[in-house]
């Protein structure tokens, strides 16, 4: 991805949030995983508490490599996808 040498923004968020009644959504990172998984190959997850506790928030991030951008993040009710347009403030 190209970075924009004066970029006015340093990160790029888009964030969508839905309700399920059931909120049986928790196989979704699974079936986002088939499409990313070739681009997003590094994954990282919380496991370990009951998927009702993360309503809202991530549970599940794909990366380029360990702490890269950009980043996808999904989670029961929430996908985020963040982008770092530069290092930082000049």
């Amino acid at each position: 991805m190209s970075r924009l040498p004066k970029a006015p923004l340093i990160e790029v968020i888009f964030e969508l949030r839905w309700t399920s009644p059931d909120q049986n959504d928790q196989y979704l990172h699974g079936d986002l995983y088939q499409l990313l998984k070739d681009k997003y190959p590094f994954r990282e997850s919380t496991t370990g508490f009951p998927i009702g506790v993360f309503i809202g928030a991530p549970t599940h991030r794909f990366r380029t490599a360990a702490n890269d951008y950009p980043l996808v993040q999904i989670g029961p009710g929430v996908l985020i996808l963040l982008c770092q347009v530069r290092q930082s403030i000049e």
